[in-house]
C-alpha cells in the first residue's frame, strides 16, 4: 500500500491534470494550487512527475495517470488549442509539451517513456455536418465517461484500444443531429466494423455518448434471433446501465459483483436515468395501462421537450428488440399511443448486422418486407430519429437504393472502423500475395501455423475431425498451464466449433459422431497420450516458437499431462460435452454469463450471424457456402485471443462439393476478404478528399465492379466515376475468363502486342530490409499505344469490360489529365524450381508459365506475388511506393537498368486453360507518378436529372 504522502500525490496530480483534461495548461501552475488544497505544498512537482514517468514500474500511478492525459491530447480533434497539428505525431506533441510548460529535456525523457501511439484513425465518408458536438459536451458525459472507465478498470481493455474506440464513436456521434436543434434532421450512416471485433462495444460507447448530448429514446435492434438481442441487452445492461436500473432482472448472476455501479442513481447526482422497456429474460411487450412509463415528461411545459433544460434531467428511454414484424409492432403502436409529440423526441436507432433483415431487397413497387417496412415507419413517426447500422459485411447497405428518401442508405455518413488492437482477423489467417503450392514446414507462412486442410470423410482420415478434437483437448490443457503460470488468457470459456451443415436435421447426427468419437478416443489411454504428444511436437510447440515465444509452452509434453484430466472433467461438466446450437426449441445454446463454458459446440446459421462463441479456440468448418457475405458471417474463427493466440487452428475444406463441381472454402474465404480490404483501402484512399468530397451517395461506384451487383437490376446510380487518377497504384483484376474462346482471344492479344518486340533475359538481384531477392525476368518495352490496344480488347470473365473502363480512361488522357506514361515495360518472372520446363512459347520465346487456382469458381486468388511487385515499383519509382515498409537497398547493374521516370509497369503471367497445352495472359499493372491534380471526378449518368440518387437503364 502507498504512504499518506504517495496518497496526496496521487490525489493532487490527478485533480492538476483533471482541470486541464481539455487542453494542455501549464501544469506546474495546477499542481501548486491542488498541492495547497490537499495543505500539502509542494508534495509533487513538475521534475517528479517527469522522472516517475519514466520509471521502469509500467504501472507506476503517477506513469499512468501522465501516460492517460498525454494520450487524450494526442488523439485530441479540438482545434481550439490543436491549431494545425495532426493526432499522434510529434507535431502535436511538441505543442502539449509547451502548453504544459516543460522544457526541451524534459519532453526528451517523455518522447522516449510515453511516445504517441500511431494508431490508425477510423475512415470517415460523409456529407458537411453541424459541429454541434463540443469538447464541453464531451467532458460532461456522465454515462460515456462511467462506460470508459468500467472498460479499462473492469474489462482490462488497454490504453490504445480505450483511444480507438474514443476515436471512433466521436466520429459517429459528431455526425449525428444536435438533439436540441430547433428543425428536425435525421441523420443516416453506416459503421462498418470486422466479423467478430467489438462491433457492440462501439455501439454502446455511442449510446452511452448521445445519451449524455441529450437523445432520450434509444432503440437497438439487435440481431434476428432472441439469442441475439439478450447478449445485446446483457452487454448493455452490464456495461452501461448500471446496477441501479435492473431491479430484479439478474439476481443470482454470478457475474452481478461485475457489472458497472454508479454509487447511487445518476439523477440525484444532478445527471439523468435510465427506464429499460426490454430486459434480458424479455423483449418488448405491449405497455397498455403501463404507458406512462414511455411519456417523455417536461419540466418545462411552455418550451418543446428537445429544448436544452427539459432534455437534462429526462429519463433516457432503452428499448432492446430483435428485428421481428411482430415485435417492432408493438413499439409502434405504443409510440402511436403516447401524448407527447413524437416530432420533439430525439431518438437514436442502433441497427446491428444492418445488413440482415433490415434492408428492402424487393424491385421498386413492391411491398417492403416486413422488418423493412417496421424500420422505415419507426423513422417516419421520428423525424428526430438518427439511424446509424452496423455491420462486417458493407457490400448489401451500400447497395440500397437511395432514391427512396425513407429507406435506410447511409445518405450521411459511411465510416469504416480500423482494425482494434489484439485483433485476430483475416490478415493472421492468409498469406494475402503468396501463392501455392504452400510449405506446412514453413512458419512465416500464416497458412503453415494456423489452417489445417480438411479433405474426405470427416472421421477415416485421421488429419480430419479427429486431429481437430484432439488439437482442442490438448489447447484447453496448455491454457490451464499457462494460467497457473502466470500468464493473462482472455476469458474462462475453451469452445470448439463445429459447422458441417446449415440443415438442422443433420446437427444431432454430428453431436452423435462427436460423442462416439470422444468414447473411442479414451484421452487417458497410451494411445490417446501417443498421439497429443506428437502433435504437441509437431504442430504446437513449433507454431509457438516461431509466432509467440514469449508466451508459455513447457520444451516436454510431460508437464501439460497432468492438465488434461481437468480439461476432460471441464469439458464433463453439466452432462453433455457437445452442445447443439440451432433453432430448435431443445438447442443446448450455452449462456457464456452463466459459467463457464468448455464445449464442443455444432450448429449451423445460427452461429453465423452475430453470435459470439467466447473462447473459440478450434474451429472445424466444411459448410458451402455461394455468396460472399455468407461467407465473411462464416468467420467465427476471428476475434481476440489474448493469450492463445498461437493456439488457434482452423481446420476447413478445400474440396467441398457445390453441385458437380468443389470449393476450397479457405482459398474462396481469402478472395472474398481481398475485396473487403480492396473496398477498404478505396475508402480511406478518397476519405480525405475536399475538392471535390466523396459522399456516401457516390460510394457504390468505387465499389470495384468484379465485387458485387446492385440488388435493383434495373437501375444504377446516376453518381458516376468520371475520371480517377492511378498514380503510384496497383490494378490486378482476376476475373480471367473460363472455357476456351476468350482465353485464346485474349491470348492472341498478347501475341500481337509483343509481336516484333524480344524479351530480354537478365537476372535481378537486391536486398529488402533484411532479405536478399534473386530470380530471373525477361523483359520487354512497348509504346503505351500497344498496351491500351491489348487492355482494350481483353476479353473480362463475363466480357465485362468495365473492369478496367476507369484505367483504360486514365491511360488516355491529355493536357491536365496527362498519365505521363512514356513507356511500358513488361516483366515477365522466369522459374528457378522443378517446374522450370512448365513453359510457353511467346512469339518464338519459350516462358515459365504459372498455375493460378480459382478460389471460388469464378476468380483467380492473386495472380502476382511480392517479390515480383517490389521490382515493378522499383522499375516504376525508384524505390518501394510505401515509405513505411523496409526498401530496396543494393540493386545489382542489372536491377538498376530497368528503372525510367514516366515508365508504367506489367507483370505478365502465362496462366494454363482449360484446353491442354494453351495458356492466357494473367496480368498486374503498377502506374507511375504524374501531375494530376484531382485523384477523383464524378459526374451524372442523366443530366437531364443531375440531382436524382438513381436512374433508369
Amino acid at each position: 500500500m502507498p504512504s499518506a504522502s504517495e496518497d496526496l500525490k496521487i490525489k493532487v496530480l490527478q485533480h492538476a491534470l483533471t482541470a486541464v483534461e481539455r487542453e494542455p495548461r501549464k501544469l506546474s501552475r495546477q499542481l501548486e494550487f491542488f498541492a495547497d488544497e490537499f495543505a500539502a505544498p509542494g508534495c509533487i512537482n513538475i521534475a517528479e512527475v517527469v522522472d516517475r514517468a519514466a520509471s521502469p514500474d509500467l504501472n507506476d500511478p503517477v506513469r499512468l495517470a501522465l501516460h492517460h492525459a498525454l494520450a487524450r491530447w494526442d488523439y485530441s480533434t479540438d482545434t481550439s488549442w490543436t491549431g494545425d497539428t495532426e493526432p499522434n505525431t510529434p507535431e502535436r506533441r511538441k505543442l502539449i509539451y509547451r502548453l504544459l510548460g516543460l522544457d526541451t529535456d524534459q519532453g526528451k525523457v517523455l518522447d522516449r517513456a510515453l511516445p504517441p501511439y500511431a494508431a490508425e484513425q477510423p475512415v470517415v465518408i460523409a456529407a458537411e455536418h453541424e459541429r454541434w458536438y463540443t469538447p464541453e459536451i464531451e467532458a460532461n458525459g456522465f454515462y460515456w465517461k462511467a462506460y470508459r472507465q468500467y472498460l479499462a478498470s473492469v474489462g482490462g481493455w488497454k490504453e490504445e484500444a480505450l483511444l480507438a474506440l474514443d476515436a471512433s464513436t466521436r466520429s459517429v456521434i459528431e455526425r449525428l443531429s444536435n438533439p436540441s436543434r430547433e428543425d428536425a434532421f435525421q441523420s443516416k450512416g453506416l459503421v462498418v466494423g470486422y466479423v467478430q471485433s467489438g462491433k457492440t462495444a462501439n455501439f454502446t460507447g455511442v449510446v452511452a455518448r448521445a445519451a449524455d448530448a441529450g437523445y432520450r429514446l434509444i432503440v437497438v435492434l439487435a440481431g434476428a434471433t432472441e439469442l441475439l438481442r439478450k447478449q445485446t441487452q446483457r452487454r448493455l445492461d452490464k456495461e452501461m446501465i448500471g446496477r441501479e436500473f435492473l431491479e430484479e432482472d439478474y439476481e443470482g448472476d454470478r457475474e452481478l459483483d461485475s457489472f458497472i455501479s454508479h454509487g447511487t442513481r445518476p439523477g440525484q447526482l444532478g445527471f439523468f436515468d435510465w427506464q429499460r422497456l426490454t430486459g434480458p429474460e424479455y423483449d418488448y411487450q405491449s405497455l397498455k395501462r403501463g404507458i406512462d412509463v414511455l411519456e417523455f415528461e417536461r419540466v418545462n411545459p411552455r418550451k418543446p421537450f428537445h429544448a436544452p433544460e427539459n432534455l437534462r434531467s429526462a429519463k433516457a428511454r432503452l428499448i432492446v428488440i430483435k428485428k421481428n414484424s411482430v415485435v417492432m409492432a408493438k413499439v409502434l403502436g405504443d409510440l402511436g399511443r403516447i401524448k407527447s409529440r413524437l416530432e420533439d423526441i430525439p431518438a437514436l436507432v442502433i441497427d446491428d448486422e444492418s445488413d440482415q433483415a433490415s434492408l428492402n431487397t424487393r424491385a421498386a413497387g413492391k411491398e417492403r418486407p416486413a422488418v423493412n417496412g417496421s424500420i422505415v415507419q419507426l423513422l417516419r413517426i421520428l423525424p428526430r430519429a438518427q439511424y446509424v447500422g452496423y455491420t462486417a459485411t458493407p457490400f448489401a447497405n451500400v447497395f440500397v437504393d437511395p432514391a427512396q428518401p425513407e429507406d435506410i442508405f447511409p445518405k450521411d455518413f459511411l465510416l469504416s472502423l480500423p482494425r482494434p488492437p489484439g485483433y485476430m482477423g483475416v490478415s493472421d489467417f492468409y498469406d494475402l500475395d503468396r501463392q501455392p503450392p504452400y510449405d506446412p514446414k514453413d512458419l512465416t507462412s500464416k497458412r503453415s501455423c494456423f489452417v489445417r486442410p480438411v479433405m474426405g470423410d470427416d472421421l477415416k482420415v485421421p488429419a480430419n475431425l479427429t486431429k481437430a478434437v484432439d488439437s482442442f483437448i490438448l489447447t484447453g490443457a496448455i491454457k490451464l498451464y499457462r494460467v497457473e503460470n502466470g500468464v493473462p488468457v482472455r476469458g474462462i470459456h475453451h469452445t470448439m466449433l463445429v459447422h458441417l451443415s446449415s440443415r438442422k436435421g443433420e446437427h444431432e447426427q454430428h453431436v452423435t459422431m462427436i460423442n462416439q468419437l470422444l468414447n473411442r478416443s479414451d484421452y487417458r489411454s497410451g494411445a490417446a497420450l501417443d498421439r497429443l504428444e506428437e502433435l504437441y511436437r509437431s504442430d504446437f510447440r513449433p507454431v509457438t516458437a516461431a509466432r509467440a515465444p514469449d508466451l508459455q509452452l513447457p520444451s516436454k509434453f510431460s508437464a501439460v499431462v497432468p492438465q488434461i484430466a481437468e480439461t476432460l472433467a471441464r469439458l464433463g461438466e453439466g452432462g453433455k460435452r457437445v452442445l447443439m446450437v440451432n433453432s430448435d426449441e431443445d438447442a443446448d445454446t450455452p449462456d457464456f454469463d452463466a459459467a463457464r463454458v468448455w464445449k464442443i459446440i455444432v450448429g449451423g446459421t445460427k452461429l453465423s450471424r452475430g453470435y459470439t462463441v467466447e473462447g473459440l479456440t478450434v474451429s472445424y468448418y466444411r459448410r458451402s457456402a455461394r455468396t460472399a457475405d455468407t461467407l465473411m458471417q462464416m468467420g467465427r474463427w476471428f476475434g481476440f485471443r489474448q493469450g492463445y493466440a498461437d493456439l488457434v487452428r482452423l481446420f476447413i475444406g478445400t474440396e467441398e462439393p457445390v453441385g458437380k463441381q468443389t470449393i476450397d472454402l479457405y482459398e474462396a474465404f481469402g478472395g472474398v476478404c481481398r475485396d473487403e480490404e480492396m473496398f477498404r483501402g478505396q475508402l480511406k484512399q478518397y476519405a480525405s478528399m475536399d475538392d471535390p468530397r466523396v459522399l456516401p451517395i457516390q460510394i457504390p461506384p468505387l465499389v470495384p465492379a468484379h465485387l458485387l451487383k446492385p440488388t435493383a437490376a434495373n437501375k444504377m446510380f446516376n453518381a458516376k466515376v468520371r475520371h480517377q487518377n492511378f498514380r503510384n497504384e496497383w490494378v490486378e483484376r482476376t476475373m480471367l475468363p473460363k472455357g476456351t474462346t476468350d482465353p485464346r482471344a485474349n491470348w492472341k492479344s498478347l501475341l500481337k502486342m509483343v509481336d516484333g518486340n524480344r524479351f530480354k533475359p537478365i537476372t535481378i538481384d537486391l536486398d529488402v530490409g533484411d532479405e536478399h531477392l534473386s530470380y530471373d525476368v525477361m523483359y520487354a518495352v512497348l509504346s503505351p499505344e500497344r498496351v491500351w490496344t491489348f487492355l482494350k480488347s481483353y476479353r473480362w470473365l463475363g466480357s465485362n469490360q468495365s473492369l478496367i473502363a476507369r484505367e483504360l480512361d486514365f491511360m488516355g488522357g491529355k493536357g491536365d489529365r496527362d498519365p505521363e506514361i512514356d513507356r511500358w515495360v513488361v516483366l515477365a518472372p522466369q522459374r528457378r524450381d522443378s517446374r522450370k520446363d512448365f513453359e510457353c512459347n511467346i512469339n518464338g520465346q519459350r516462358m515459365s508459365a504459372f498455375d493460378r487456382g480459382r478460389v471460388d469458381g469464378e476468380r483467380i486468388g492473386v495472380i502476382s506475388e511480392p517479390r515480383h511487385r517490389i521490382l515493378a515499383e522499383y522499375a516504376a519509382l525508384g524505390k518501394r511506393r510505401d515509405a513505411d515498409k523496409s526498401q530496396v537497398a543494393n540493386p545489382s547493374a542489372d536491377t538498376r537498368q530497368l528503372y525510367r521516370a514516366r515508365q508504367a509497369v506489367m507483370l505478365l503471367y502465362p496462366i494454363p486453360t482449360e484446353a491442354k497445352g494453351e495458356f492466357q495472359p494473367g496480368f498486374a499493372l503498377f502506374f507511375p507518378p504524374n501531375k494530376i491534380r484531382t485523384p477523383l471526378v464524378f459526374g451524372v449518368a442523366d443530366q437531364r436529372h443531375r440531382d436524382a440518387a438513381t436512374t433508369n437503364t
